[in-house]
């Protein structure tokens, strides 16, 4: 399908009608009116589309209700944004042409404009279905629409497939599809499983209803998804064992955002005896990520009332306990027109803190069990203390702690109310910590990756889990029926994990639960080029010809395959038979972007600008690079000389200056009204000062979301950073 471009001044007799039938001019509704008409296009060519609204009203008024006139008016109001008159005209085109594709498109962007998704994609599956070799170029612009619609609602595997088509079809005359989708693949918080290519499976050899599924394909592949499923649907019916056709379904209600549906046809498929384990497990990992049920339960968060009998004894004892910490916010910014604000704001820990963070052990460091916001005496209320927490299952110990912790100042309870809710299995997995303001950076990424792997191996195996019918991971790896779903949701943490750089090996929890492992995939045996991405990390690097690994790398990179990318960044580095072939200076950015070790990211962003400077390439984006983990380490003098160096030698290369310029204003070294590259960087500060010592260190599961592993916002430390479907 071709997109048809806007009418010319005056529709020729051989051209598309405007009203999106598909036939020309001399044999549609505008063949009598197309002097007329053509009055209309050249007043919307001078962007005089008031005017042109007029014109079309009198024609409406002389001529009728004709499609091709409402069409033309519907686009038009929708530019001009007067979307209830937009309304009225797609009814009036819906009477006097009832399966109109330009008025299905439309509506889809009337319901994407009103966060109605659901209802958009419908009305767009209608257009699409409608239009046949020549398609409006209001249907054309409805598929980005919708797409945007999805992606801003969080369905970003129907958003992104409505990407792919929009950027198919637009090719290089509008890359505003392709650059939206390359935004969305380089984006690590994007899953890994929504973000893969979805390639349909082929026709089954030698079948009876080969014709049939070629038809239903053929639609597929012009965007008539809805009536993609419907051909196939009666097919799997009569042939429930065909992995082909559950397949393919699933991935077209994944597309319609029927998520529900989708889960249920990637559940069919993974449990047929045809389909291999690798392909089974990334099925039921598709449907735990689509289906709402997968992770239904929820832990209330409460605000729990306690009164306080002497406000100053209170405020004493919080400024001298090690077992509070105050958070470092503005309270003035948390009060109300209802509610004057708390007179300080602490962190609750379940532990003194420390005298000192070095040689800090894991038992040893305190966790955050919630938060205490302490108000004084009002007109209409006494002095209280508001108490936030979770009800998990620690939450009868949590509540006793604060109690000891603020001891005789608090008198019984007064009330609780529940502020909101959380995932159970997130909140089970997550954790804020408040460590010593002299922890050593290298023992603070010790200690996480140790309280991340006791959180993975021993917590999460212990959890109940509502895709394992409420049982634990470890009682159901024993029972008949739950493998494949405990295999796709350890897989799910471990993909999360590769994005994250965990460093972990989940074949250790694999094992530990008696469960089959991951193993390296034989590039000989299998073509990487149409190997899922979930599986790329694991092809054995010894066994890929140089063409193939330049390929994989090439795609991992491209779509923020973090572990896969850094796998492959370093064996094309170390290969003296790429040299010349590859942009090593490109290589040793990712391998710097995506490592866990701040200072093996730096040592690699030094490798990439003498790269760089050895090619006779300018290495400017690797000083801004390097200039960026400079400011986040905190080191003055390097700072000043990253930014000397740039303003001499790099400042006048194109995008060099303003990145530059934006990057010392967000960071804070200059002043917003400074003008880019000029004075020195301000607020200097001891080389190694932590940039926010006062605020806990947040840990646990971090997916779409999230903020690991940067600190949290003030107020959002202890909240889930576990993203699972049906999240708030």
């Amino acid at each position: 399908t071709c997109v048809e471009d806007p009418p010319a001044e005056r529709p020729g007799r051989n051209e598309p009608c405007p009203c999106g039938s598909g036939k020309k001019v001399k044999f549609c509704c505008a063949k009598d009116i197309a002097a007329e008409l053509g009055k209309v296009m050249r007043s919307l060519e001078g962007e005089q589309r008031l005017a042109a609204v007029d014109q079309i009203n009198q024609l409406l008024a002389s001529k009728g209700d004709l499609p091709c006139l409402l069409a033309v008016k519907g686009n038009t109001l929708l530019q001009l944004g007067e979307l209830e008159k937009v309304r009225e005209t797609i009814e009036r085109l819906f009477a006097v042409a009832a399966q109109n594709p330009v008025a299905f498109a439309q509506a889809a962007i009337l319901d994407s404009a009103e966060e109605n998704e659901l209802a958009a994609v419908a009305k767009l599956q209608s257009a699409l279905t409608q239009v046949g070799e020549s398609m409006p170029l209001i249907v054309y612009e409805a598929i980005g629409a919708v797409a945007h619609s999805l992606i801003m609602g969080g369905n970003i595997l129907a958003g992104r497939a409505h990407l792919v088509l929009q950027a198919a079809l637009g090719g290089q005359e509008d890359t505003r599809a392709f650059s939206m989708l390359m935004r969305l693949n380089s984006a690590t918080e994007t899953p890994i499983l929504i973000k893969q290519e979805f390639l349909m499976s082929p026709r089954p050899d030698d079948v009876a209803w080969g014709a049939k599924f070629d038809a239903a394909m053929a639609l597929a592949n012009r965007g008539a998804w809805a009536a993609a499923v419907e051909a196939l649907s009666p097919l799997a019916e009569k042939f429930p064992q065909e992995p082909a056709l559950w397949r393919n379904m699933a991935i077209l209600h994944g597309w319609l955002a029927e998520n529900d549906a989708a889960a249920a046809a990637w559940r069919k498929y993974a449990a047929l005896d045809a389909v291999s384990l690798d392909d089974a497990v990334e099925a039921e990992a598709l449907a735990q990520l689509q289906d709402a049920e997968s992770y239904q339960d929820r832990v209330e968060e409460l605000i729990v009332t306690y009164p306080v009998s002497n406000l100053e004894a209170l405020l004493e004892r919080l400024v001298s306990s090690k077992r509070v910490s105050q958070m470092p916010v503005d309270t003035s910014q948390l009060g109300s027109d209802a509610e004057p604000p708390p007179k300080a704001v602490y962190w609750v820990l379940d532990k003194d803190i420390p005298d000192t963070g070095v040689g800090l052990t894991l038992d040893a460091a305190p966790n955050v069990i919630g938060e205490c916001f302490v108000f004084g005496k009002q007109t209409d209320r006494d002095a209280r203390v508001e108490f936030s927490v979770r009800r998990d299952a620690k939450f009868e110990e949590k509540t006793e702690l604060f109690k000891s912790a603020l001891g005789e100042t608090l008198g019984e309870p007064t009330g609780e109310a529940v502020e909101g809710d959380a995932n159970a299995v997130s909140a089970a997995l997550s954790w804020s910590w408040r460590l010593p303001d002299d922890t050593p950076a290298e023992l603070r990424l010790s200690l996480m990756h140790e309280k991340r792997r006791q959180m993975m191996f021993q917590v999460w195996p212990e959890l109940p889990l509502s895709i394992l019918d409420g049982k634990t991971a470890r009682a159901a790896a024993g029972e008949a029926g739950y493998e494949r779903r405990i295999l796709a949701a350890i897989l799910l943490l471990e993909l999360e994990g590769e994005q994250n750089q965990w460093d972990l090996d989940f074949n250790e929890l694999r094992r530990d639960l008696g469960l089959p492992t991951l193993s390296p995939i034989d590039p000989w045996s299998s073509e990487p080029a149409r190997l899922p991405l979930a599986r790329l990390a694991r092809l054995d690097l010894l066994k890929l010809s140089d063409d193939d690994l330049i390929n994989v790398y090439r795609r991992a990179a491209m779509q923020a395959a973090v572990k896969a990318a850094r796998t492959f960044a370093q064996e094309v580095v170390s290969r003296d038979s790429l040299k010349g072939k590859v942009d090593r200076a490109e290589a040793y950015g990712i391998l710097s972007r995506y490592s866990s070790n701040p200072d093996d990211s730096l040592e690699y962003i030094l490798k990439a600008a003498a790269e760089a400077r050895n090619s006779g390439e300018s290495p400017a984006q690797y000083l801004l690079s390097e200039l960026a983990l400079r400011i986040r380490r905190r080191e003055i003098p390097e700072i000043e000389r990253l930014v000397q160096q740039i303003q001499q030698q790099h400042v006048n290369e194109p995008g060099v200056a303003q990145a530059l310029y934006e990057m010392l204003v967000r960071s804070g070294l200059i002043n917003p009204q400074s003008v880019a590259g000029q004075g020195m960087p301000r607020g200097a500060a001891p080389a190694g000062t932590p940039t926010a010592p006062a605020a806990p260190d947040p840990g646990g599961v971090w997916t779409p979301g999230g903020q690991a592993p940067a600190a949290p916002a003030a107020g959002e430390e202890g909240k889930s950073k576990l993203w699972v479907p049906g999240m708030d």
